[in-house]
């Protein structure tokens, strides 16, 4: 059910994203999974706020409400705009697939998550019907499969979510490619207010390949 906390969003305001802080190990999914959570691929890209604004009006940023140092194509800003809209605000999560793996995608994003839509901050909305609003928007179907998302344009994945499974899930990943581990949501975690760097971040948990510069 979709929440009465929305509220207007009239000019870009930085949004932290919700992010998984909890690091867990394979042999905590079972849990989670009977919890009810969730389960997507973790890809190996830079976390990114994309705001897609009145007119021809674009805001990229990173995590750490730095300006990200990339431009988006000119036909995947066209992309954003139809689905979008151009008369109000719609404030994305993505990650930006450009230079962390090496031969890996360029000027790609893999979207999973939406904090405004059409000028409503999504404030009191569930992760389970601001996914949905993605998928119906961006008319994601089974002929846009891959391993990790939907296909909707050459530089826009968006992610495909899984119930159950999250062990064969993280079996199949090949470490050192784009897909770095796996992220667990509860569907019924409802946003809160993204003002500062912790919040939203109690509803999902992460689990990664351990290398040299990270652990689980």
């Amino acid at each position: 059910m979709i929440a009465t906390a929305m509220k207007r969003y009239e000019s870009f305001e930085f949004l932290y994203p919700p992010r998984p802080t909890p690091a867990i190990l394979p042999t905590q999914f079972g849990y989670f999974e009977r919890k009810g959570f969730v389960s997507q691929f973790k890809l190996n890209g830079t976390c990114s706020i994309i705001g897609i604004g009145p007119g021809d009006e674009v805001q990229l940023w990173n995590r750490h409400h730095e300006p990200l140092k990339w431009s988006m194509p000119s036909d995947l800003q066209a992309k954003f705009k139809y689905v979008c809209g151009s008369g109000a605000w719609t404030v994305l999560v993505a990650e930006l697939m450009h230079s962390k793996v090496k031969g890996g995608p360029k000027n790609t994003l893999y979207c999973h998550d939406v904090l405004v839509w059409q000028g409503s901050y999504l404030i009191g909305e569930s992760y389970r019907d601001r996914i949905a609003r993605l998928y119906a928007a961006f008319q994601v179907d089974d002929a846009l499969i891959a391993q990790s998302h939907f296909v909707v344009h050459d530089n826009l994945w968006i992610t495909r979510t899984f119930m159950g499974g999250t062990e064969e899930m993280f079996s199949s990943i090949t470490p050192g490619g784009i897909l770095e581990g796996v992220v667990l949501k509860s569907p019924d975690a409802a946003l809160e207010e993204c003002s500062k760097e912790s919040a939203n971040s109690r509803w999902s948990c992460k689990c990664r390949f351990a290398n040299k510069n990270l652990a689980f």
